[in-house]
């Protein structure tokens, strides 16, 4: 009997979707259908075990993801009554902490500071202490991976305490700071959302029961990068009797650095046991000649599960690897390259250049616009990280919050009809410090004429406070999300900026927004927006950045945010040592491994071509230095081994001959000494020669 669910799918795809035991690991390489799996697995225990959609939880990382998985499943099963719970982790967190502030001891109406919030925080306090603001990030990055830990400000105080090391007891001075801060302002950073939902069930050991009952079959998608906190929290929902089902390649572990640990992928049946393990070995996505290589380079890993993945597709065109001088030429030979496959009739958005830093970006940029490519930037500023945009919603979390300084110093410094110069709010804030009270005492006083302050501050401190008891007025009238935010973006002067059109576009899209988010949930009110909101302004690849057309043109983007994406044809650039690899410490091979891992993530994003470039020189940290070839090409066996700047000679290779210019190799016949290849060269024709004697630079 032909089922539709089970119809479309392999023999270890049917074996994953219809497993019977209680936990599973699902191994899926790369272009395996590992999404397919998640979906169809979801949809065969619904529709065909009687599965209650309410008690399923899918959890991945990124909204672009979880939008992908609730799209998928909602055309499987059509119209259903009720839903399994998709979205992210800090989603999922979110939505409990929501439920639950009273028990977290949290404001009911907290927010959620986004990066600049939460650098605007700890540069006030690093002020106190006069260490330099441009410290901000450095501390917040180091206090962000410690709540990864589940390490809270206080136990880190402890610890540092009995290390009686120097910096460990100044960063935990930082860390209580900084979290005082945030309690102050009713709000949380993304960090905290796990941390909180964590102590949560920690605290709470029988309401951690209650959702284990309430989502007894939990799905996790790209588990292999999970950090503590999620693998806690995970743990925590599951319970003793919970249904686990996680989807993974522990060979594309890349972000060890944002405190991934390939350890709960490896070490899955320990951890949940009597679990079963099911390898997804058909990739649909590249030709066997991109494949092939890849699992050459992989297999260098000591810390993996081996997979014997097999191309569907036929045969296809081998990687080509570009030599040049320095980075300019390596730049001009990959546009000329992805001039020539536009050319073809390859669609822009079909093409991709990947690298290692941002740095590199820009000879790629200069050389595209000379010929005339479309290009865009992935990983730059989102839309809600765009400046009218946060400004309009500063004003909006500030209704929600009145406790939210931050939000109001933001207003009153951004705002057209607020602004007020930094002299005036430092004046503001001393007096609100001095007096050990708020930001609102300090308005207050500015009124009376206790804070001295202009005539024209003191107006338009009077404006800001009639705008917004009017605003507060209108929230509590229950006026519609849209209606409101447009309100506020009047007040900010955005929609009326003929100056800048696309700041009033921006505008006014936010406030469309607004009336979808209202429209898809019922029951939403703005603080629910505004929570949305700031997880969709997170730092991810979900955000583009376009100079071009939005869907025709080429991407361009460093290699960590290629991870999830596929173009027919891919441009992985800088291979050499130093750069990827990436600096290593000789002490520490793991580093080298999530190197690896890196390259083979850059490679398999490739469907039909894969040119690998690099540069025997290159301007990098300040100076021109050589730039030896990188040690994956060698594993991967696309040089020889006894040497990196020996390129193997392939069918498909392009080449240069001193007489006839830059061609490529359209047949080899022989070996060795003997070896012998055709070459069609872009002006001259169709030549032989013998390889061994014939003066040709593989390029």
């Amino acid at each position: 009997m032909n089922d539709p669910i089970l119809d479309s799918l392999n023999a270890a795809q049917r074996q994953a979707v219809t497993y019977d035991g209680r936990h599973l690991l699902v191994l899926a390489g790369p272009g395996t259908g590992k999404t397919r799996v998640i979906t169809h697995r979801i949809a065969y225990l619904i529709l065909r075990q009687g599965i209650d959609p309410e008690g399923i939880l899918a959890i991945t990382f990124t909204n672009k993801a979880a939008l992908e998985m609730k799209t998928r499943i909602q055309a499987i099963l059509g119209e259903l009554p009720g839903h399994p719970w998709a979205g992210t982790f800090h989603a999922f967190s979110l939505w409990l902490l929501r439920r639950h502030w009273r028990e977290s001891n949290l404001a009911k109406d907290f927010v959620i500071y986004d990066s600049d919030d939460q650098k605007t925080l700890m540069r006030e306090i690093l002020s106190t202490r006069e260490i330099p603001s441009a410290k901000a990030g450095v501390y917040l990055d180091v206090i962000s991976r410690l709540k990864d830990d589940l390490m809270d400000a206080k136990s880190y105080a402890i610890h540092a305490d009995m290390s009686q090391d120097a910096y460990r007891s100044a960063l935990a001075k930082i860390y209580l700071a900084y979290q005082e801060g945030l309690k102050a302002r009713a709000a949380l950073d993304f960090g905290d959302l796990l941390l909180e939902a964590n102590l949560l069930f920690k605290q709470n050991p029988g309401l951690a029961t209650v959702y284990q009952e309430r989502f007894p079959l939990i799905f996790v998608d790209e588990y292999q990068d999970i950090n503590r906190s999620q693998y806690s929290l995970i743990k925590a929902v599951a319970g003793d009797k919970g249904s686990l089902t996680c989807v993974a390649d522990d060979d594309q572990v890349i972000y060890e650095w944002r405190n991934a640990n390939p350890k709960y992928t490896l070490e899955f049946e320990k951890e949940f046991k009597g679990a079963g393990s099911i390898t997804l070995d058909q990739n649909y996505r590249s030709t066997p000649n991109v494949l092939d290589a890849a699992q050459k380079l992989i297999r260098h890993n000591g810390a993996r599960r081996e997979k014997n993945l097999t191309a569907v597709r036929p045969a296809g065109q081998e990687p080509e690897i570009v030599t040049a001088d320095d980075e300019k030429e390596e730049a001009r030979l990959i546009a000329r390259r992805v001039r020539a496959a536009l050319d073809k009739g390859i669609a822009p958005s079909q093409i991709a250049v990947f690298y290692r830093l941002n740095a590199q970006s820009r000879h790629f940029e200069i050389e595209f616009r000379a010929l005339a490519i479309p290009y865009r930037l992935i990983g730059a500023v989102g839309f809600y990280a765009r400046r009218e945009i946060k400004d309009i919603l500063a004003l909006a979390r500030l209704l929600v919050n009145p406790k939210d300084e931050i939000s109001l110093w933001r207003v009153l410094g951004n705002f057209p009809r607020f602004s007020l110069t930094r002299d005036a709010i430092s004046r503001l804030k001393i007096w609100a410090r001095d007096g050990r009270t708020d930001a609102w005492a300090a308005l207050d006083a500015a009124g009376r004429g206790a804070v001295a302050l202009s005539s024209k501050a003191q107006g338009k401190i009077s404006r800001f406070l009639e705008a917004y008891q009017a605003l507060v007025r209108e929230l509590g009238a229950r006026a519609s999300m849209a209606k409101i935010l447009e309100s506020i973006a009047r007040e900010s002067g955005y929609l009326e900026d003929t100056e800048e059109k696309d700041r009033a576009l921006n505008a006014w899209e936010l406030v469309e927004s607004g009336r979808e988010f209202e429209e898809q949930n019922l029951a939403a009110d703005l603080g629910g927006f505004l929570g949305h909101t700031s997880l969709l302004a997170s730092v991810s690849a979900d955000n583009y950045k376009s100079s071009g057309p939005p869907t025709e043109a080429v991407s361009l983007m460093t290699i960590h945010l290629a991870k999830g994406l596929e173009f027919r044809a891919v441009y992985l650039t800088g291979i050499e040592e130093g750069l990827l690899p990436f600096k290593v410490s000789k002490t520490n091979p793991g580093e080298i491994e999530e190197e690896r891992r890196l390259f083979y993530v850059g490679m398999t994003r490739a469907k039909d071509f894969l040119v690998l470039s690099r540069a025997r020189s290159r301007f990098l940290f300040g100076s021109q230095t050589p730039a030896p070839a990188s040690r994956f090409l060698c594993e991967a066996g696309l040089v020889q081994g006894d040497g990196p700047d020996r390129p193997i000679l392939r069918r498909g290779a392009r080449i240069k001959h001193p007489f006839f210019g830059e061609g490529r190799v359209v047949a080899l016949i022989g070996a060795g000494e003997d070896m012998k290849a055709t070459v069609q060269f872009e002006r001259a024709g169709t030549r032989k020669f013998l390889v061994s004697r014939a003066p040709l630079e593989i390029l």
